[in-house]
């Protein structure tokens, strides 16, 4: 039985990207630390080159760190999901939800927003600002080096410029899709099946197509929760917050009745479905 994990892929698209990033900021910091070589550098230069590879140099380090606990992270959960597949029951959850179709009058949509909206819209136009700015000083710093001849134009200094803007437009890029991936979420329940929209991306699933319904997460009574329905023709994912805090998301409804609704919803899951909660939660530490 193939069955769809969206809890399992983002994981693996983030593992992708954060190589991306690992190589594109290698290759930053090998250009700056080759750059330091190039004869008749001026002193100036020489101490800008020094200053920008001890700076991508730890972003380097941090972003291998980043990497690894991503890979490490993902690792586990495919280990948990093959003996969820498995049907080891020391997977199940020990709090099941109460099997109940009608816990909730169909359709219910449930949404979770950015705490302040209005600054995030400014935010969004911040970094995009930003990356398009130094992505602009990119090209001005590179065309020339591959335009002009050597001898009219001394172009000693254009790839270090090149390799300072283009990895600062690199982290303002990669800072705005982190954040327009989780500004909102939401998930619908209907008669036939279940919507939501999950870390960008719009899913659904029918009631009937319905294999596995799993958490996953870091184990805690006030840690978020990510829910995943999955099937043979796709899954569902979507996001359970346990407790109220100043930044992060929030849902739409009052606090107490959004707990009340969700928890509903996992009631209207088991009901529609007859399939045990897994648990595929992670010890904090882990």
């Amino acid at each position: 039985m193939i069955v769809h994990d969206s809890g399992i892929r983002p994981h693996q698209s983030g593992l992708t990207f954060r190589a991306i990033f690992v190589v594109l900021t290698g290759a930053c910091l090998f250009a700056c630390m080759v750059s330091r070589f190039i004869p008749g550098l001026s002193p100036f230069w020489q101490t800008l080159t020094t200053a920008s590879s001890i700076f991508i140099g730890w972003v380097f380090v941090l972003a291998t760190f980043w990497f690894l606990r991503a890979r490490s992270v993902l690792k586990q959960r495919l280990q948990q999901q093959q003996k969820l597949l498995a049907g080891d029951v020391g997977q199940l959850a020990q709090e099941q939800p109460s099997p109940d179709q009608h816990a909730l009058p169909l359709p219910t949509k449930i949404v979770l927003r950015n705490r302040m909206p209005v600054s995030t819209y400014l935010f969004y136009g911040a970094l995009v600002f930003m990356a398009l700015f130094f992505a602009g000083f990119t090209v001005w710093a590179l065309v020339p080096f591959f335009t002009m001849p050597y001898d009219a134009y001394y172009t000693a200094d254009d790839p270090i410029l090149g390799a300072i803007f283009g990895d600062i437009t690199l982290y303002f890029a990669m800072l705005l899709w982190v954040v327009w991936t989780k500004s909102r979420y939401w998930e619908e329940v209907t008669a036939s099946g279940l919507q939501a929209r999950f870390n960008g991306r719009r899913m659904q699933l029918a009631w009937g197509d319905a294999r596995v319904f799993s958490v996953s997460g870091v184990i805690g009574p006030k840690e978020e929760r990510t829910y995943t329905l999955s099937g043979e023709q796709g899954s569902v994912s979507w996001i359970q917050v346990m407790s109220e805090t100043p930044f992060g998301l929030r849902p739409t409804l009052p606090f107490d009745l959004y707990q009340r609704h969700s928890q509903a919803l996992l009631e209207v899951v088991a009901g529609q479905t007859s399939l045990p909660l897994y648990d595929m939660r992670l010890p904090p530490d882990a």
